[in-house]
């Protein structure tokens, strides 16, 4: 089960900066991705004015829409509204990776999701975006592009980006916090399915399960019966995002699979 959680809008109140109408402009097509370099990448909106409540996370790659040319500048479209100077990204017109990214020709291709605060889960190193609003990897904020829709049994997934995918069920019980998706959906069914790859903070779901047996007492039985996928992504989505400890993780953990058992903050969980 899911806590729900707080967050505030990052950079929030920032002073908006306009660098002009869009005069002598130009749309291209384009099918690239561009990956932001080791800072927070700041947004345009189509009239050339600042996004000023969001922005792109360092180190993240974000499938691109079209290419514009506002007052002779060169920007890419990473959102439905949204687009980053190229100067600020790194464009690579023709990825490797995943071969369902989102075209006109493909299912998906009207797919949009809106979301007032979510987590990105990348499939590639089980990192994800971050709650806090001093992060330098933001939460995602605003309307994205869909490519790819995956249900694994526990919950929905919309990739955004080549590896980032958003969880369709938002954060907790509020509705506030849950996106919402506009276009016709192609859903992909898959029990083994991970946003969050492989590994998370360098572990596997086994090294995640030795880690609770032997730091935490936990049963191991138990931990074998929790699903790789549910335990990467719930371990991804509470100590990476979130930046809660290992010892409230097996109290988490607890919360659907009760026979785990374990100390939690130094007090066995029944």
């Amino acid at each position: 089960m899911k806590k729900r959680i707080m967050g505030s809008l990052f950079v929030a109140g920032m002073t908006a900066v306009t660098i002009g109408a869009f005069s002598n402009l130009t749309n291209v097509s384009a099918a690239g991705v561009a990956t932001t370099f080791d800072k927070i990448v700041r947004m345009y909106k189509p009239n050339g004015d600042l996004v000023t409540n969001r922005a792109l996370g360092a180190h993240t790659p974000w499938q691109v829409g079209e290419t514009r040319t506002i007052n002779g500048e060169t920007m890419y479209q990473v959102s439905t509204s949204e687009f980053v100077k190229a100067g600020d990204v790194s464009y690579d017109a023709g990825p490797g990776g995943n071969t369902d990214a989102n075209t006109d020709n493909k299912a998906n291709s009207n797919v949009v999701i809106s979301t007032y605060y979510s987590i990105g889960y990348n499939d590639k190193d089980g990192t994800t975006t971050s709650l806090h609003v001093s992060s330098t990897n933001p939460s995602l904020i605003g309307s994205f592009k869909v490519g790819r829709i995956v249900n694994n049994g526990i919950s929905t997934y919309y990739q955004v980006s080549t590896h980032t995918w958003i969880d369709g069920a938002g954060r907790g019980d509020d509705d506030f916090y849950k996106p919402t998706v506009t276009g016709d959906q192609t859903i992909e069914y898959d029990d083994n399915f991970s946003p969050v790859g492989k590994t998370v903070l360098g572990m596997t779901a086994d090294g995640i399960r030795n880690m609770l047996v032997n730091d935490y007492q936990c049963d191991a039985t138990a931990l074998a019966a929790v699903p790789d996928n549910w335990l990467l992504f719930n371990y991804a989505d509470f100590v990476e995002a979130q930046d809660r400890p290992n010892t409230g993780f097996v109290s988490y953990i607890n919360d659907t699979y009760p026979d785990v058992h374990g100390y939690a903050f130094g007090l066995w969980v029944e």
